[in-house]
Formats: structure tokens, C-alpha cells, sequence
């Protein structure tokens, strides 16, 4: 029996399947009792049930699902909130401090540009961790937008990135062109306010892996750890006790 007395996978039997899912979602007989070395053999348990949830899953074999599962890990330990203090204060601005470090080093006309507001994930009843900027009172909205759109570098650094729905009230946007710590500057047509934010990985460049990190963060209403985006991006990190 593979040196296991009850399957082939999980020596302590303490694997778990709540009960949100049903034992098919958790893997069923064939990932339970496991057949021995090979594509069938074992991955019983949770992780199986919110994959199928959310469409991940679709059968893969189990050595590509455990490397999934290592990714997850991965970005877990790099982006999970819980990596960060609650020190909520100080963590927007960390957000605040990183994202325009970025713009800055970019170049990026933000002159006419206030801040607004800084959300974290899973904080406040925010869904996502973002820099709000609006349009500094007084200044016409269309100039603020055309200076940002004319600084020196904006053209051969962003592209334009269309409608994005997980960004509802911004739903236009330009992204950075660089595959991975990408800025995304979120616009609403009408104002002309911004939301950005930095994701660990550009979708147009790599959408799978982009899209792994938006179900996690999903899951664990968690977003991009700023700490680490900074010094990923160059900037000083505004370290929060």
C-alpha cells in the first residue's frame, strides 16, 4: 500500500473536507484511496473544493495541481495580507508611499492630482488595496487627465489596457508594460479620478499567473503587499511596526 495502511496518500488520515463541499468536490474514491504512483494518486481534501469553485481545477493530474498548490504557497508568503502589521495607518501609507515612489521614478504628471483615499483588502469593507486620486478642486478635469497622458515617459511605458470589471467606477485603464510589479492606472471616463495599484503580475503579459493571484486574493481578501512590491520596484519601503 505505498507504506501507508490507510491510502496512498495520507499516512495520518487527517486530511480535511469541510463541509461546504462535497467528498466528489474534495476528490472522491480516486483521490481518497489513490492507485499508486501516477496521475490519480492522492491531492484529497479542501484545496480540491475551492479550486473546482472556481474553475482551476477541471481534472488536472495531480502533479500539475500540486505545482499549482505550490504557486498558491508562493504567493501566499510574498502578497498575503497576514504578512503585513494591522497598523492600518501606517499600512495605506505604505500603499501610498510605494505607488507614488513608482510614478515618480516614471515620471508621471500627478501635479493637479490629490489623494483621495487609500483602501486595503479586506479592510473597511475594501475589497481591494488601491491609491484614490481625484482631480484637485478647481483644476478642469480633461487638463488633469492630458498632463498625465503627456508626461515624458507615460507613452513608452503604458498602454492602454481597456475595460477592467474587477474595478467597478474605474472600469478603463493603462497598464505598465513590464511583466511583473505592473502599475495599473484605473480611470473613471466621466471624472476623470484615478485608481491605482500595482499587481505582482501584468495580465497582458501573463494572464494565467495574473489570474491566480486575483482568485487568491479573492479567496483570502487579500491584495498585493506593498512592503514587498517596493522593494521589487526600487523604492524605500515606509516599514510599519
Amino acid at each position: 500500500m505505498g507504506d501507508d495502511p490507510v491510502n496512498f496518500h495520507d499516512p495520518s488520515g487527517r486530511t480535511m473536507c469541510d463541509a461546504q463541499y462535497s467528498y466528489a468536490d474534495c476528490g472522491g474514491d480516486t483521490a481518497f484511496w489513490g492507485v499508486g504512483p501516477g496521475p490519480n494518486a492522492g491531492g484529497f481534501g479542501n484545496q480540491h473544493g475551492w479550486a473546482l469553485q472556481f474553475g482551476i481545477y477541471g481534472g488536472m493530474s495531480a502533479d500539475i495541481f500540486q505545482g499549482l498548490m505550490n504557486y498558491l504557497n508562493n504567493v501566499d508568503e510574498a502578497f498575503a495580507f497576514a504578512s503585513v502589521s494591522k497598523n492600518l495607518p501606517c499600512e495605506k501609507e505604505a500603499v501610498r508611499n510605494t505607488i507614488m515612489g513608482v510614478a515618480g521614478n516614471l515620471g508621471l504628471d500627478l501635479s493637479v492630482y490629490t489623494v483621495k483615499s487609500v483602501g486595503i483588502a479586506g479592510q473597511e469593507s475594501e475589497d481591494l488595496t488601491e491609491l484614490y486620486l481625484k482631480v484637485t478642486e478647481g483644476v478642469d478635469p480633461e487638463t488633469a487627465f492630458a498632463k498625465l497622458l503627456n508626461s515624458s515617459n507615460f507613452v513608452t511605458n503604458f498602454q492602454f489596457a481597456g475595460n477592467d470589471p474587477i474595478h467597478p467606477g474605474y472600469n478603463l485603464s493603462y497598464r505598465q508594460t513590464t511583466e511583473t510589479w505592473s502599475m495599473q492606472i484605473s480611470f473613471n471616463p466621466a471624472t476623470r479620478n484615478l485608481q491605482i495599484d500595482i499587481d505582482p503580475h501584468n495580465p497582458m503579459r501573463n494572464f494565467f499567473a495574473h489570474a491566480v493571484d486575483v482568485i487568491y486574493n479573492t479567496i483570502t481578501s487579500t491584495d498585493t503587499n506593498y512592503h514587498v512590491a517596493a522593494g521589487q520596484v526600487h523604492v524605500a519601503d515606509h516599514p510599519c511596526p
